[in-house]
């Protein structure tokens, strides 16, 4: 009776840890300020917070961005997260699922509601997880191809729903309704990365000689890694949910010396290197494919990719390492990047919004490594695109009217109003000091067709320094010893 109090306290301890982790992790994804802000309404006085690291950071320690941002950019806080999950697999077995991961918790939430089905029996489909775990983290690591990893990774996936995306949660819904957690154990290439320490570390969970064989056990158990037959428990599939502890009568599940620990034999040796030769030859696929993206060509801009977020480098390298997240799209002030579509990466659209020339928040909230990390004065400098002016159209040109907007609106200085051949005064444009950051095309009033427009480019870089042209093409005014007041 003892153990079995002490399993049940564990478990409330373990749901305590999930609904905190689980309502950081909703936070971090843009409603930390919502919150506050509601919480101010009713307590006159209460700070809004700028800035939400700490929610970032724990968005960040999930595993999957973890490893991305390693292979990215060689992420130190990514190094250090993936090692202590991985560390803490070995002799937790797979907590992370039911702590952590915020899909994993949300399933166990679904679970909870759907408890007029109980728990049914789930296949042991070892080939598809194993299979399709090994394709996923080869593209992604070896062959840097985030593909599989955009539809699977379950803090990708709880990231889309966050942000308001319905269809994943249907389906995670309708999974969850069938087998439980048949996504964590046979899709999410997460669960087979930790199925394979949980599987064989030296410490687990496992069924004694108590065991009655009475099925209570089994009838809770979301992973079905129960079988009271052969009194056995798969720690590769437990997610250490810690129901069939709970519910236990006579205190027959105990911690301790792993069933499955031991050297692996031959044959498992032998299926083991097929898999991650077979891995490593997809992600060498994966690497020579990339480069086939086709480069942009003059205005082919379109409404689902284009300009992307300081940071991107290259559109090559974003396609790549972008999963879809949607953290920065949340953490974005300016409104201007949208969510990707099917196969391309999120984008900036200037028609409700520009990208704020003193933020630099996508770059610092990216867990994958996608956005590289910008100061705030390089990020001021970085093209994200070229802005081009159709005076056949700006109401300057075609009225006379010195409307200015966009030349006022310009934090570079790139657009300037000047005098044409007839004395209007018309917009011109500094390529050099340009940085395509919507500026300009977000205030012009001209409909259905921008006036200035920006245009994407291929490759993020530099702009010049505006202190630096400006120098050089005005003169600095004469001395004077009067004192400016």
């Amino acid at each position: 009776m003892a153990r079995s109090r002490l399993w049940r306290t564990l478990r409330v301890v373990r749901l305590l840890l999930a609904a905190l982790a689980l309502a950081a992790t909703t936070l971090a994804f843009g409603y930390a300020a919502d919150l506050v802000a509601l919480l101010a309404h009713w307590w006159e006085g209460a700070p809004l917070p700028e800035e939400t690291e700490g929610l970032v950071v724990v968005a960040q320690a999930n595993l999957g961005p973890a490893l991305m941002a390693v292979a990215a950019r060689l992420s130190l806080f990514g190094l250090g997260a993936a090692a202590a999950i991985l560390a803490a697999t070995a002799f937790l077995g797979r907590a992370y699922c039911s702590i952590v991961c915020p899909l994993g918790i949300v399933q166990d939430v679904l679970g909870m509601l759907c408890f007029w089905r109980g728990n049914r029996p789930q296949p042991r489909l070892f080939l598809l997880r194993k299979g399709l775990g090994v394709a996923v983290w080869a593209a992604a690591l070896v062959g840097g191809w985030t593909i599989g990893l955009r539809f699977l990774d379950p803090f990708t996936v709880f990231g889309s729903i966050a942000a308001g995306a319905w269809l994943p949660l249907l389906l995670i819904a309708l999974l969850t309704l069938w087998r439980r957690r048949f996504f964590c154990n046979s899709l999410c290439p997460v669960g087979a990365l930790l199925a394979c320490g949980s599987a064989m570390a030296p410490l687990g969970l496992r069924l004694t000689d108590k065991c009655v064989k009475c099925g209570k056990c089994v009838r809770v158990c979301p992973a079905g890694c129960i079988d009271p037959k052969t009194a056995t428990l798969d720690n590769g599939r437990c997610v250490r949910c810690l129901n069939c502890a709970a519910v236990c009568p006579v205190g027959a599940i105990a911690y301790g010396r792993n069933p499955g620990f031991r050297v692996p034999g031959r044959r498992e040796a032998l299926r083991a290197g097929a898999l991650v030769a077979g891995g490593a030859a997809l992600g060498l696929a994966a690497r020579a494919v990339k480069p086939l993206y086709p480069a942009y060509g003059p205005r082919t801009r379109t409404a689902k990719e284009g300009i992307y977020p300081p940071g991107a480098g290259s559109r090559q390298r974003f396609l790549t390492k972008c999963t879809d997240c949607r953290l920065c799209v949340t953490h974005c002030i300016g409104h201007v990047i949208r969510p990707a579509g099917t196969f391309g990466a999120v984008h900036l659209a200037f028609d409700e919004g520009m990208c704020e020339f003193y933020c630099n928040r996508c770059a610092e909230v990216c867990p994958t490594g996608a956005l590289l990390p910008l100061d705030l004065k390089t990020k001021q400098r970085t093209r994200l695109g070229r802005a081009e002016i159709d005076l056949a159209i700006c109401v300057a040109g075609t009225e006379g009217f010195e409307c200015g907007a966009c030349a006022e609106h310009c934090p570079t200085g790139a657009l300037r109003m000047k005098e044409d051949a007839e004395g209007i005064r018309v917009p011109t444009l500094n390529h050099d000091l340009c940085i395509g950051c919507g500026s300009c095309e977000y205030p012009c009033p001209t409909r259905p067709i921008k006036a200035v427009r920006v245009w994407p480019v291929d490759v993020q870089t530099l702009a010049a320094d505006p202190a630096e042209v400006f120098k050089a093409v005005e003169p600095e005014p004469a001395a004077s010893d009067e004192w400016l007041i």
